[in-house]
């Protein structure tokens, strides 16, 4: 099937105008119109380019012009309205750069970080997300801590300040994934006795009684406290409260994505200047993961951000070589560790899922518009002469069209769980030899879905769709770049 059935004019609506307040968006809408917008531009000019603590004053600035051009352009409807919905995302801005300002000044290593601001963290994790861990023992004291930022030496000690003492602390780092309905730590370390330990101090730390999973580097090396009576419930904290705190959550994850992706905007751009072959691959992630971010599409801007930190990671080496799960180097095209297959099945799994309700959303809206019984108006006859004129643009395919979107169906058999059973296999493959030849076969795997997902012409139409708006093309492609990178590909 190809979307050519659908009538072109509607893959050229205003329905779909880009709200976004960038200068990009602003221009789209404008095109054809006589507005005099200069004054207009140069701010959304300005606020694209502002750092963090420059975003309030670029705000302000804007909101000055939108209320002028507003006065200017009050007879003219279409303006006003989009001028509105400008005007609704800007108040959203500011509150988030107020936020951000707010959060700035908060000590980020504060004893906080370890107790109510780990809370969201968690839930993300549920949510599909993997997030960076360090465990500190001493004794029989234990303390952890889940992280989106990456775990080194700070988090050291504001683990140990949480300790009888600092000497003798021995401290584990991993990541933290949610597998087998449990949260899990992919530690590197032996995983004996410790998931008892970290459920128990995880309930102390945050109230939250979790399933606890603890994997260590070998294939046989999992330990569990799988117990359920009260799981993933938050202890003694009221609803009004455990509502609050998730809002605050969403706000905080916004907030430190923005922050991570303005720390390494620097280093995109200086690639770009110095025609690193990785340049042009960063800074059309970053712009994407901007975009998705500025729309509130956090997942999506996540994704993108992940898929960042793999190729940073080769400017410094030349592309020679790229991070191992243990923090050294390994030579491309060689098996990575563990915790890389962890995250790479993990994410496979989310993005065919995504999609797969992405596409049933699409198809849905289509049949709404062109299924049996959508042409005829209310009140109206199908047999109206006047009413056949109306209809002539709409395809004498569409009778057929449910069996024509069958194609939407072929996307997510092409892009098979058989990557997810390859990556399982190589986690857990005790033979160098055998895990050497699955990491093989999972890289050819995602090559084979890359080449797929940018050459069907279904999939690089379906994201401009004037339906419903989706980023399947976009999010299929990010994740995929991303697994490729993972496996040092």
């Amino acid at each position: 099937m190809s979307l050519s059935v659908v009538p072109s004019q509607f893959w050229h609506t205003d329905a779909m105008a880009d709200t976004s307040l960038t200068e990009a968006g602003w221009k789209k809408f404008a095109k054809g119109r006589d507005l005099k917008d200069a004054a207009l531009l140069k701010a959304l000019a300005v606020l694209d380019k502002a750092p963090p603590a420059d975003v309030p004053k670029a705000l302000d600035e804007l909101a000055k012009q939108l209320d002028a051009l507003a006065k200017a352009c009050k007879a003219d409807k279409a303006v006003v309205e989009h001028l509105k919905a400008l005007d609704g995302e800007l108040k959203a801005r500011r509150k988030q750069a107020l936020q951000v300002a707010a959060d700035a000044a908060e000590d980020e290593d504060s004893p906080a970080q370890l107790t109510t601001k780990m809370v969201p963290v968690l839930r993300q994790v549920r949510a599909g997300e993997v997030m960076n861990a360090m465990v500190a023992l001493l004794g029989k004291e234990t303390v952890v801590l889940v992280s989106r930022r990456a775990v080194g030496a700070t988090q050291r000690k504001l683990l140990a300040s949480q300790l009888s003492t600092t000497a003798g602390v021995k401290y584990i780092a991993g990541q933290c994934v949610f597998e087998a309905e449990a949260h899990t730590f992919v530690l590197e370390g032996p995983a004996k006795g410790l998931a008892k330990r970290l459920k128990a101090a995880l309930l102390e730390q945050t109230q939250l009684r979790l399933k606890v999973r603890v994997r260590g580097e070998g294939a046989d090396d999992v330990d569990e406290d799988l117990d359920d009576a009260g799981a993933d419930a938050i202890v003694q904290a009221p609803p009004a409260q455990s509502a609050q705190a998730a809002e605050s959550g969403a706000d905080a994850a916004r907030d430190q994505l923005e922050s991570r992706l303005n720390a390494v905007r620097s280093r995109v751009q200086q690639a770009v200047r110095d025609q690193h072959p990785s340049g042009v691959k960063l800074h059309a992630l970053l712009d994407f993961a901007d975009a998705k971010l500025k729309a509130g599409e956090l997942r999506a801007a996540e994704q993108a951000f992940a898929a960042l930190v793999p190729v940073l990671a080769t400017l410094a080496s030349g592309a020679a070589a790229v991070p191992d799960a243990k923090g050294g180097t390994a030579p491309r095209g060689s098996p990575t560790g563990a915790v890389n297959y962890a995250k790479a099945r993990l994410a496979w799994l989310a993005v065919r899922k995504k999609t797969a309700a992405d596409l049933q959303t699409l198809r849905q809206a289509i049949l709404a518009e062109f299924g049996p019984g959508a042409s005829a108006g209310e009140g109206e006859s199908e047999d109206d002469e006047d009413e056949d004129e109306d209809l002539s643009d709409v395809p004498t395919e569409f009778p057929d069209i449910e069996e024509r979107l069958t194609h939407l169906d072929k996307v997510l058999e092409t892009l098979d769980e058989q990557l997810a059973d390859t990556l399982d296999a190589a986690l857990n493959a005790s033979d160098p030899a055998r895990r050497a030849a699955l990491h093989t076969q999972a890289q050819e795997r995602i090559a084979g879905f890359l080449a797929y997902v940018d050459g069907d012409p279904l999939l690089r139409q379906i994201d401009q769709n004037p339906f419903v708006p989706l980023t399947v093309h976009a999010t299929l492609q990010a994740t995929l770049r991303t697994l490729a990178a993972t496996l040092n590909t």
